[in-house]
């Protein structure tokens, strides 16, 4: 007769491990990424191991043809064992203004790989997706300055009130 037992057990690594701890997105479209723009991010890494890493250098790719890298290496340094570390640089890409909607949740979503290099020549990559969106805007408000009677070969002058309606995801 033997009795089960279950537990789970915390493993944590000797070697410093990277991860993306979060991303924030520093222009554009109040954090939506979309058709035409130029867009910097600022990516803050976490290091879970038990040691420190030295001399942290960092490559931002995408396989997505619808982005421009401009710039795509940060070297972040010293970073401590448990410590977060967002520094004062910016990965900045652009976005082909023809690019169609694209959801994060799509399977042909805008993929982002963070390459994280170690001192001892190891690396660790981890990914972040965003939402491609146009922007949405509808109508609040319009006016007519001319008379409602509208002639062939006439002017007729419409003025429109539009506010930003959101996106969707």
């Amino acid at each position: 007769n033997f009795k089960p037992f279950e537990t789970t057990i915390p493993v944590q690594t000797i070697e410093p491990t990277l991860t993306i701890d979060s991303v924030a997105f520093l222009s554009g479209n109040n954090g939506i990424v979309s058709p035409g723009e130029d867009v910097r991010v600022n990516i803050s890494i976490k290091n879970d191991g038990l040691f420190t890493s030295e001399y942290v250098t960092t490559q931002l790719y995408t396989e997505s043809p619808y982005i421009t890298l401009v710039n795509s290496h940060i070297n972040y340094g010293r970073i401590e064992s448990g410590e977060t570390l967002s520094i004062n640089q910016d990965f900045r890409f652009t976005v082909d203004s023809n690019a169609p909607d694209i959801s994060r949740k799509d399977f042909n979503a805008v993929t982002f790989y963070l390459a994280m290099s170690k001192e001892n020549g190891y690396y660790d990559i981890d990914t972040f997706r965003v939402d491609l969106m146009s922007p949405k805007y509808k109508i609040v408000s319009h006016s007519r300055t001319t008379s409602s009677t509208i002639t062939a070969g006439g002017n007729y002058t419409f003025i429109t009130d539009y506010v930003r309606a959101g996106d969707v995801t």
